[in-house]
């Protein structure tokens, strides 16, 4: 129980009882946590800084046989759509994206 009240920051001055309390379902939680984290870093992806020009980079050399390894950025696509990096820039918007 302590570890519940401290995912969902219940504190024990609140006197609240165990009953009372109810944990989300924790992988709904995990995708929330993870779509918020993929628009943080979209919005800095967007602006010209270092993090475009390491997420624009293509390394020398040739790739290994096989499928391609699963990038960051192919997930987020998966959800939010080929422009993924510019719908990030309106908040509101992303949150609806989260929601669905």
């Amino acid at each position: 129980m302590q570890m519940e009240r401290k995912m969902l920051g219940v504190r024990w001055e609140e006197k609240r009882t165990n009953a009372s309390i109810k944990l989300p379902d924790v992988l709904q939680r995990i995708k929330s946590s993870k779509w918020s984290w993929a628009g943080h870093v979209a919005r800095a992806l967007a602006k010209e800084n270092w993090y475009g020009n390491i997420r624009d980079w293509k390394p020398s050399g040739r790739r290994s046989r096989g499928r391609p390894k699963m990038r960051w950025i192919d997930d987020v696509r998966r959800y939010a759509g080929r422009n993924c990096i510019n719908r990030s820039q309106d908040r509101d918007q992303w949150q609806e994206l989260r929601e669905a």
